[in-house]
């Protein structure tokens, strides 16, 4: 059977919001690449040239000295911390989300912590982390914004200051950007952070402190995370012989892990000279002779070896203290190991290397916390033929968890490929192979699946070690895996495509009240909520429902922020009325109509009722939103519930238009027009006006024009000719109390084929069955192309399409 219609308006579905007590979710916004590579240091006076601090409008948020003024120079000493407070004036909105970049030289600034302001110290959420070194994203939400207009900080910034060596004054530039939600139209203003070498200092003359290997005494100590980092323990200009010393090593524990420490040449001849674990972060160093060190003797007394275990942009402290006998006279230099990253596309010649499977050498390993990584282990130009291989790898158990391999496209046809968890954190892998992969072949060697657990911004090393057999001989380069941030695209139950079942979680989410429903919590996924929020409004509403819904239906993928500015599209604020449907027994039914309906496909709004007088029901669809994908209602908080809904055609009407009611249990309550409250429009009904009409009997609600539905089941099979198949339409209330009315079925010619009802019916929506027989009981199936209900004095006819 063909379907048969009227078209009063298109079908419509909505969408809803979240409201007064939902919780906001925020971008953790990165402009820039996670591991970008940093442009060399600027000159002070490239530095000015770019920067600017009095060229900063009033209207801004920008980088001063902690308790400073705008405008006021940032200065700092080498080797000490300087705290930068973030401020903010003149904000033109309320600021209930904001988010911002601060960009700063890694090489100038390590960044040690991040504190919150006193303008958001009552945020729900107000936080910075770094995504890579010299960047940090700041962000934060709640309920009860910052009044226009403020005058205040956002967050404290405290780094170590690491002036160049050998400079008298350093200049470096601290950068605001990227100012999002709230922010966004403010301007994001530079400040200098200024570094001067005090003129002498205290490790400018006699003095004991820490080196690296050929480089400059004291100057900071670079590494990579899971190398061994050699530390010199040096004396620098004393002035006095040394026969007998004593001292003890500080260090930071949870990234450092000491090895062994060995005699520098300063020692090469002393009879008794040791550096010893005494507890977790502590070495107590010692030595003594009968030929005593000469003064003025500059040099290594104990070369150092710790395992490094910091993420990039880390840093560590080193101090001396505790200086015993010929050294109780000197300073004690502190110095930093600083966690540097290594440069990812230096993979050049016969080389193996990770890359994301799909990807391409240099990119970087990196997925959110649930998701799965996929990492080729890659073979290039080697030069010989590879028919067995083995290496081992190295990643941090904490970020990754091994789940399986399978070989890769050089290894399809060997008779084994794969790789075994040794203990979590080191894998063996190995492969052989009656067809070897030839020389100079580039490509997968192995597939490795890996659970993810780390956290956004977590970052660490993945390391190949070991190679054995054909590899042996080939270059290893480095990689990384970054905790990848959340993403505002979508993929609610991260499974890298769009479907219903994201469009339902982000609708049930909105029901909620802006909490993850728990029938979509998982376990190790943590990204939900922003997922949810595809148009990157803060907020999660049926429109973010119905965005993610449409572009499943597409087959388009998850796209961060893809449906940004799709919001309410009401040229003017839309009038809703509530009247009193028909009630039954101890059932309220609350009927929610929309004056017109010029493109309705989203709404939601929150309703608030006396919690001990009544008792949410449930909400049922009008007709003209029965066909709706979603919409429903959900009490979140005693007293309040929050419903909406949408759907993917529009609904239009003109007319005044039943979208839904709204049911409650009372037992005698006295209802009028204060008895309830209606606010938090979203979508389609941002901005609504409410008028509350309960004193109206239901016959107000009757339908207020012609309409045929579809019947259901369409076609009527064998299976169901006994229950047949449901028609329904709309009889409009002006006909008054009652009306001639009859219905018949005709086939595609125009002819009769069965007078199904003829009699009076009210005003009012009604059903009506049939058995897919004709007059005379003959099955009729596949040649009924139209209905056609008809009022004696009134024909409605229903042509089919």
């Amino acid at each position: 059977m063909q379907p048969a219609t009227l078209r009063p308006g298109l079908t419509c579905t909505a969408s809803f919001s979240l409201f007064l007590f939902a919780l906001l979710v925020a971008l953790l916004a990165s402009s820039q690449s996670l591991l970008a590579r940093h442009e060399p240091h600027a000159t002070p006076a490239a530095a000015n040239a770019a920067c600017d601090p009095n060229d900063c409008p009033e209207e801004a948020v920008f980088p001063v000295p902690q308790g400073g003024e705008r405008g006021a120079p940032i200065l700092a000493k080498p080797g000490e911390i300087v705290c930068i407070d973030i401020r903010v004036e003149q904000n033109p909105f309320v600021v209930l989300s904001y988010g911002y970049t601060v960009q700063f030289d890694p090489t100038r600034l390590t960044l040690l912590s991040t504190q919150r302001g006193p303008l958001v110290q009552n945020f729900i959420a107000a936080d910075c982390s770094q995504p890579q070194p010299g960047m940090l994203s700041c962000f934060g939400f709640n309920t009860v914004g910052i009044p226009a207009n403020s005058s205040g900080v956002l967050a404290t910034l405290c780094f170590m200051s690491l002036c160049p060596p050998g400079t008298t004054s350093d200049t470096t530039i601290v950068t605001v950007s990227n100012l999002q939600d709230d922010f966004t139209g403010m301007a994001g203003c530079c400040n200098f952070v200024i570094c001067s070498n005090p003129q002498p200092g205290a490790c400018d003359g006699p003095a004991i402190g820490f080196a690296a290997p050929g480089a400059e005494f004291n100057a900071p100590i670079f590494t990579k995370s899971d190398e061994l980092v050699e530390v010199e323990v040096r004396l620098n200009d004393l002035t006095q012989a040394v026969d007998a010393f004593g001292f003890n090593v500080n260090y930071d524990a949870a990234r450092l892990s000491f090895v062994r420490a060995e005699r520098g040449e300063l020692l090469s001849t002393f009879f008794a000279a040791e550096c010893r674990s005494d507890a977790a972060g502590t070495l107590v160093c010692s030595g003594g002779n009968n030929v005593a060190i000469p003064a003025r003797q500059n040099g290594v007394l104990f070369r150092l070896f710790f395992n490094a275990n910091g993420a990039i942009g880390d840093s560590s402290l080193l101090t001396i203290d505790a200086l015993r006998d010929d050294l109780s006279s000197i300073s004690a230099c502190k110095n930093h190991v600083i966690y540097e990253g290594c440069d990812l596309l230096d993979c050049s010649g016969p080389s193996l290397y990770l890359a994301p499977t799909g990807g391409q050498l240099g990119d970087i390993l990196s997925e959110q916390r649930g998701d799965t990584l996929m990492v080729d282990v890659r073979v290039q130009q080697n030069p010989r033929a590879i028919s067995a291989f083995g290496h081992r790898l190295r990643y941090n158990p904490d970020h990754l968890k091994f789940v399986d391999a399978s070989s890769g496209n050089l290894t399809a046809s060997f008779v084994a490929a794969t790789a075994r968890e040794l203990q979590p954190g080191t894998l063996v892998c190995a492969g052989f192979g009656a067809s070897a992969v030839p020389a100079n072949s580039e490509g997968a060697l192995l597939k490795l699946r890996f659970a993810v657990t780390a956290n956004a911004g977590d970052s660490s090393a993945l390391k190949i070690t070991d190679l054995v057999d054909d590899l042996e001989g080939l270059n290893v380069c480095c990689s990384y895996f970054i905790g990848a941030p959340c993403d505002h695209d979508g993929d609610v139950n991260s499974d890298k495509k769009l479907t219903a079942g994201d469009a339902f979680c982000a609708f049930e989410t909105f029901l909620n009240g802006g909490i993850l429903a728990p029938s979509c919590d998982l376990p190790e996924f943590q990204c939900e909520l922003l997922a949810a929020d595809a148009n990157c409004d803060n907020t999660i509403t049926a429109r973010d429902a119905l965005a993610i819904f449409s572009r499943g239906l597409q087959a388009l993928p998850p796209a961060e922020c893809f449906a940004r500015g799709s919001f309410g599209k009401f040229a003017s604020a839309p009038q809703i009325r509530i009247v009193r449907g028909e009630n039954a027994g101890d059932m309220l039914r609350l009927r929610v109509e929309v004056a017109a309906a010029p493109a309705l496909e989203a709404f939601g709004m929150l309703l608030q009722y006396p919690v001990q007088e009544l008792q949410f029901a449930g909400v049922e669809r009008s007709s003209a939103t029965q066909n709706w994908i979603a919409l429903n209602g959900s009490q979140y908080l005693p007293g309040m519930v929050v419903i909406g809904g949408f759907h993917v055609e529009a609904l239009t009407a003109e007319a005044p238009l039943a979208m839904f009611d709204i049911l409650f249990r009372h037992a005698g309550a006295n209802i009028d027009n204060n008895t309830f409250a209606i606010s938090s429009f979203t979508d389609d009904f941002n901005g609504a006006h409410v008028t509350f009409a309960l004193d109206e009997t239901a016959a107000a609600a009757a339908p207020r024009q012609f309409r045929l539905y579809q019947n259901y089941p369409n076609p009527v099979s064998v299976q169901n000719l006994v229950s047949g198949t449901v028609i329904r339409y709309d009889l409009p209330d002006r006909l008054g109390q009652t009306a001639a009315v009859e219905l018949i079925i005709y086939n595609l010619q125009g002819q009769t084929v069965r007078r199904l009802f003829s009699g009076t019916q009210t005003p009012g929506t009604h059903k009506l069955a049939w058995d897919g027989r004709d007059d005379a009981g003959v099955s009729r199936r596949g040649e009924i192309g139209s209905r056609r209900p008809r009022r004696l004095s009134d024909e409605l006819k229903i042509e089919a399409l």
